[in-house]
């Protein structure tokens, strides 16, 4: 899962100029003590920064002349808003706590509780004010042909760790009955939320399921939040009536889901491994389906089993007796 500002820009824009001096050398003097040739900022906001560099010149007259150099830093997220309510650099950094872990130089106000297992596991304040409050509920199996789940692996207890970079949360082996971790990304923009297999899943057939048409999901309940505006695109639509007729759900959907000034954006599954040649971006799409069940915001991050199964096949095989129960 991405949460990120839905502003999205990058790139840099770069303007110069030239302006004669009408000044006496001990005035030139005088500005250079100010300050001259040093990068000043002279506008700042949310995703943007104007910074302006002054440099003395030597025109084809001999006079004394000054350069203005200006260029103009984009970047999602660039700035938040500080104690004084100007706008200050960002800086994607977690902070040690009593009750977590807080990330308070970013535009989200972002905590982590110190326990995986807790009831809003991540309580987000959100540019425009908004509070965004959820907790991972677990793993599972979705088959697509009977429209059968099965419950892989509960959230459990597990200690977060603050890694060194100081911008990761990791908290080990949190689910029961599945080896798997945590983790969450903090960034300018925005923060992430990964699963990581560290053994093989028991294979779908062990519940009844298909390995061909199961999906392998990751749940998360948005305990706190406005309700979200929700688009689905249809990725893929299955042609063939027969077909269609024989699956529960026949079509591939994404939800593009919105939440005030932010917005969860397209995930991928990869291989971590040292001599796997998939990229983070070359990955696998995880598919988003948001849910309101009985009251409760659930979102359904899922991925098909199949296309999953060759790099599950290189994960150590699970130490444990597969668990499982079909709803």
């Amino acid at each position: 899962m991405r949460i990120h500002a839905l502003i999205a820009v990058a790139g840099l824009v770069v303007a110069g100029g030239t302006s004669p001096l009408a000044q006496t050398p001990e005035l030139l003097s005088a500005t250079r003590v100010a300050g001259l040739g040093e990068p000043t900022v002279v506008e700042q906001g949310p995703h943007h920064k104007v910074v302006q560099r002054i440099t003395e010149a030597v025109g084809m007259d001999g006079l004394p002349t000054l350069r203005t150099n200006t260029y103009i830093q984009l970047e999602t997220g660039l700035s938040f808003l500080d104690g004084k309510g100007q706008w200050s650099d960002a800086v994607a950094e977690f902070e040690l706590v009593p009750g977590g872990a807080v990330a308070r130089r970013t535009q989200c106000a972002l905590t982590l509780a110190p326990d995986a297992n807790s009831d809003m596991l991540v309580d987000a304040v959100l540019p425009d004010g908004q509070r965004l409050q959820s907790r991972p509920l677990g793993l599972g199996y979705f088959d697509r042909a009977n429209g059968k789940s099965v419950t892989l692996g509960e959230i459990k207890e597990s200690r977060g760790q603050l890694l060194p970079s100081n911008s990761e949360v990791l908290y080990p082996d949190a689910f029961e009955g599945v080896s798997a971790d945590l983790k969450y990304v903090l960034s300018k923009s925005g923060w992430e939320q990964f699963v990581i297999l560290r053994e093989q899943p028991p294979a779908p057939e062990k519940f009844g399921l298909d390995s061909a048409t199961c999906q392998l999901q990751m749940i998360t309940e948005f305990v706190t939040a406005a309700r979200p505006e929700v688009t689905t695109r249809m990725l893929y639509q299955e042609p063939d009536p027969k077909v269609r007729a024989a699956l529960a759900e026949p079509d591939e959907e994404d939800d593009t889901i919105r939440l005030g000034s932010m917005a969860i954006g397209a995930g991928k599954a990869f291989n971590t491994s040292d001599d796997a040649a998939q990229a983070p971006d070359e990955g696998l799409p995880v598919l988003k389906h948001f849910e309101t069940i009985e009251g409760r915001s659930v979102l359904f991050e899922a991925v098909a089993y199949g296309a999953l199964k060759e790099s599950l096949g290189a994960l150590p095989p699970a130490g444990r007796q597969a668990q499982g129960s079909l709803e």
